[in-house]
């Protein structure tokens, strides 16, 4: 694995690391100046990851969970290629080499040479993997859409979803605004958000290039989750922290020298 299939983080806009929290001031949105809190403590992402990390099988899970998302591993796909002046079959024929892929050779190759130049100019070469983590993990994806000066297609990048907040919701919204990003957010018990956070407004698909950088928020849609993620293995939180626990009595018991029945 690259190092560019790492999800992109955002980091506080004091910082000079800062990539994703220093994206351009923009003034043509507004937002609320609170944001609402994953979980009672606004850490419930941090508790989940660290008891994913204590357990034996967990991330093994949540990783085959992912694989199977974007299609990583091996691939056994039989290929036919047509050799100039040749044909296993008469034009017309339903077994033809160009009714199978649905057009020429050269039109493949053209259309995988636009491909490969789009995948480029987007910088998708990490979003397949980091978009699966992140939705295996929480059941949430938020894509940041950043468009370049005089660029025909946007750059999109994976956030880590423990660095977006949903701002709150102005009396009168009924859909969400705008993001708050960070780092530190679930770290601390209050953050200061003009100082530790950046402001992005959400991706109108009515407009696409309305805001110069914005949002994409996605969440399974699950009943009474209107804002967040809510993945069902979080449901064996009680069992996961059992089961983390037993090595530790196992070695504590074979420390004072007990024996187990």
């Amino acid at each position: 694995m690259s190092l560019e299939q790492f999800t992109t983080v955002a980091i506080g806009k004091g910082s000079h690391l800062a990539v994703d929290a220093n994206v351009p001031e923009v003034h043509t949105f507004a937002t609320n100046k609170k944001y609402i809190k994953r979980g009672k403590n606004d850490k419930i992402l941090l508790e989940f990851h660290a008891l994913a990390c204590e357990s034996p099988n967990k991330w093994q899970v949540i990783e085959t969970k992912a694989n199977f998302i974007y299609g990583a591993g091996l691939e056994l796909n039989e290929r036919k290629v047509a050799i100039a002046g040749e044909s296993d079959s008469m034009p017309g024929d339903s077994n033809s080499t160009a009714d199978i892929h649905g057009g020429s050779v050269k039109d493949l190759a053209i259309l995988n040479t636009t491909r490969q130049s789009l995948y480029k100019s987007m910088k998708l070469s990490a979003y397949l993997a980091s978009a699966a983590y992140q939705l295996s993990f929480a059941d949430e994806l938020n894509v940041m859409i950043e468009w370049e000066a005089m660029a025909d297609v946007p750059v999109l990048s994976v956030l880590d979803n423990n660095d977006v907040r949903v701002a709150a919701l102005m009396p009168n919204d009924r859909t969400i605004k705008s993001f708050w990003i960070s780092t530190e957010f679930g770290k601390t018990k209050s953050i200061n958000l003009e100082k530790d956070a950046k402001p992005v407004p959400a991706f109108d698909p009515s407009d696409p290039k309305k805001y110069p950088v914005s949002i994409i928020h996605i969440i399974m849609p699950k009943p009474g989750q209107r804002f967040y993620g809510l993945p069902s293995w979080w449901g064996t939180k009680k069992w996961t922290e059992v089961t983390n626990r037993i090595p530790e009595y196992y070695e504590a018991t074979m420390a004072n020298g007990a024996f187990l029945t």
